[in-house]
């Protein structure tokens, strides 16, 4: 790649002249910690990726703007994430205040502004826990289009007992930018009702629950609606319990995604397990069943191919969806291809058997990632348990030195292609972390 074909002298050292590092290079490596500090703690050691670059090339005084520039992106690490656990701890005790005009501003619609009927039939229809999460997304948020495994997380949390139904619709009606703006108990029982129910319970018969809003508000309204026995029934039919509400008002469902994910992965630890989950893919099952094996892999690539593909370069985040626009996967898998682009005049390695070995050996990496998953995967699940794109990235600079054809266009000046391939990777991640904050702020 650019970094490591670059060619040096006889001795294998830089010349003198090329030592001192170029002032764009050194200052998009800069900018890029800045932009990765802010997110999760465990990502942080990466930025002490600097202290791999030799002191030679950050001219006087190397160690101590090495040290300089960990200590700034640890406490801005800390700074950030501290504020975001304050904000946590204080969602529970601290109602949303809102003044008088917003209030007024502010109108709840009972129905979607341009209501799809043939949606609406369909997640009305009937009664499965796939489609009362596609009910909170379409007659609260007014998104017919949520993300399938944004829907499927939250059918498994229910379904594991992670988060129970009640709860859940309290995180879409009572969200903080929600939770103080229900003014018209007829708009809110018919919002609520359709989203638990699939169908508005006041229908004729609006006298036997206004009173109940007029009294209690929305909170109160909210509990009587979940505690009907058409509701418990129809919940328990889907065997789950509703449920009661939270204490937490306003409840923020990125913090309720993230304690079901912290639920998951406690018991992720525990040997205890469904007796269905229990029987998975064990190499006695693969040989007595390899049909559908083999059907399994073909499923997981038609079903979640571009989770993969996504996943490989950081364009889908967790398992609480924020899907970037696949432009920027595109931008980032050309950015791989240009950094793989030999240097005129370098020596390519590996070459001979040592290439083939190393291919062997990355293609043997990624078999054995895709058999881990396979092994965990109860035979009763359609397609690979948990298999992510990123599994692959330890071996992904080995598979780039390998398999990538050699007879291509050589970059002729090694510095100007790395500076230009740092700055560009900038000026990509800038714009795909503003990608990510418009699509959190739009939901």
């Amino acid at each position: 790649m650019l970094c490591v074909h670059g060619a040096a002298d006889g001795r294998g050292v830089r010349p003198e002249s090329e030592k001192g590092a170029l002032p764009a290079r050194l200052t998009a490596l800069l900018f890029c910690g800045v932009l990765l500090a802010p997110g999760k703690l465990v990502y942080l050691p990466l930025a002490a990726l600097l202290l791999l670059v030799p002191a030679a090339r950050l001219g006087h005084h190397a160690r101590a703007k090495k040290c300089a520039y960990l200590a700034a992106c640890l406490a801005l690490a800390l700074l950030l994430n501290t504020g975001l656990l304050t904000d946590t701890l204080r969602s529970g005790q601290t109602a949303v205040q809102t003044t008088a005009a917003e209030d007024a501003d502010r109108t709840v619609k009972s129905r979607p502004a341009e209501p799809d009927e043939a949606y609406e039939a369909e997640i009305c229809g009937e009664s499965t826990l796939e489609n009362y999460v596609k009910r909170l997304y379409y007659y609260v948020d007014d998104n017919r289009s949520p993300a399938a495994r944004e829907v499927a997380f939250w059918v498994q949390a229910m379904q594991e007992g992670d988060v129970s139904p009640a709860v859940l619709g309290q995180s879409f009606l009572f969200s903080p930018d929600r939770a103080n703006g229900y003014t018209d108990g007829q708009a809110f029982y018919t919002m609520a009702s359709y989203a638990l129910l699939g169908t508005d319970v006041t229908d004729g018969n609006a006298d036997a629950y206004l009173p109940y809003f007029a009294e209690g508000g929305a909170v109160q309204a909210y509990k009587q609606l979940f505690n009907l026995t058409s509701c418990v029934e129809s919940f328990a039919a889907l065997g789950v319990d509703v449920g009661t509400m939270d204490d937490r008002i306003p409840l923020d469902r990125t913090v309720l995604a993230q304690e079901v994910e912290a639920a998951r992965a406690t018991r992720s630890t525990q040997s205890t397990a469904d007796e269905a989950d229990k029987a998975t893919y064990t190499p006695g099952y693969i040989l007595r069943h390899p049909v559908d094996t083999v059907l399994l892999f073909v499923r997981s690539a038609v079903e979640n191919g571009d989770h993969y593909i996504r996943t490989l370069v950081g364009g889908s985040l967790s398992y609480y969806t924020v899907d970037l626009a696949w432009g920027w996967v595109a931008v980032l898998y050309l950015l791989l291809a240009y950094a793989a682009l030999p240097v005129q005049g370098a020596v390519m390695k590996p070459a001979g058997k040592a290439r083939g070995w190393c291919c062997a050996a990355a293609a043997l990496c990624c078999l054995l990632a895709v058999a881990g998953c396979l092994l965990w995967t109860p035979t009763h699940y359609d397609t690979l348990y948990g298999l992510q794109g990123r599994y692959f990235l330890p071996v992904l600079p080995l598979l780039l030195l390998t398999c990538l054809p050699r007879r291509l266009a050589a970059v002729p000046d090694e510095d100007t292609a790395q500076t230009r391939l740092v700055a560009a990777l900038a000026l990509v991640q800038a714009g795909m972390v503003v990608n990510i904050m418009l699509a959190i702020i739009a939901r």
